[in-house]
């Protein structure tokens, strides 16, 4: 439960309650973290209250002792402080392990840090990736995605690659956006009921190229198809894919993602096996 109270006139006045909702199952409580941060609100004319909205952050109750999800909801206080606007809210995946979810805010951006599960996609040599979600908030309450929203080129292709298209979009080159679109849809088909054969990946190197702040990360993908009586079925190496990336002030932009590598990104891997 979260209670906001104003003092005013000599008194506390309660402002907002926001709580789960009645208690039918364990499913409608929250889950284990519950964050707060407070974003001054929009001016309105005549209005000489202080405004203020305030972003929540919480788990959600989940089967598995580490992967699980939270969400996000932007509030405001209305006539009723048991029944506080609901702006904005998004829900995503996380690890609650070794690392604590972190939610500050500053100015109209709010930022919440936490862990990911990229067990799904690369589990042969990832567990867990940092991913940041910033947010800006503008006078009408619209709210955008912002970078960061990784710690590491690596990182930045994974969440690219994770968030919905509308977000990863932003952190495209206009001019490259229709063909990223393309490699985006490909990269996860839908996985079908009954499906004899998927597609796994696996993360490759992470290069410097000659370009300043323009890295190449690898992703090799592979085909693999169930085949009865043969355990560990039949694997069929699949092109693989080669991220550019830019970094900028706030965190990476996409670039292009080819299926050849840059001669020009022939450094060092930056990332070899086991360092994320």
């Amino acid at each position: 439960m979260l209670l906001v109270y104003k003092f005013y006139d000599g008194a506390w006045t309660k402002k907002l309650r926001w709580q789960s909702p009645p208690l039918k199952g364990i499913s409608d409580a929250f889950g284990d973290f519950f964050a707060t941060a407070y974003l001054p609100g929009p001016s309105e004319p005549g209005n000489t209250d202080t405004n203020w909205r305030v972003v929540v952050a919480y788990g959600r109750p989940w089967c598995t002792s580490r992967f699980s999800h939270f969400r996000i909801d932007l509030l405001s206080p209305g006539p009723d402080p048991a029944s506080p606007r609901v702006l904005w809210d998004t829900g995503r995946g996380y690890s609650r392990f070794s690392f604590d979810p972190r939610l500050k805010s500053s100015g109209n951006t709010f930022e919440l840090r936490l862990n990911d599960d990229c067990m799904m996609r690369f589990s042969d040599n990832c567990f867990e990736r940092r991913v940041i979600y910033r947010y800006s908030v503008d006078g009408d309450n619209h709210v955008r995605r912002v970078g960061p929203i990784a710690i590491n080129a690596r990182g930045f292709v994974e969440e690219w690659l994770s968030a919905p298209w509308s977000e990863s979009r932003d952190f495209s080159v206009a001019e490259a956006a229709t063909e990223l679109q393309a490699v985006y849809d490909r990269f996860d088909a839908p996985f079908k009921l009954n499906d004899d054969q998927h597609v796994s990946h696996r993360l490759g190197p992470v290069r410097a190229c000659m370009a300043p702040g323009v890295f190449q990360v690898q992703i090799d993908s592979t085909l693999e198809k169930n085949v009865s009586g043969k355990p560990g079925g039949e694997p069929k190496p699949l092109a693989s894919l080669y991220f550019h990336v830019r970094e900028v002030k706030d965190g990476y932009m996409m670039l292009s993602a080819p299926n050849e590598p840059d001669p020009t990104c022939s450094g060092a891997n930056l990332m070899p096996a086991g360092k994320e």
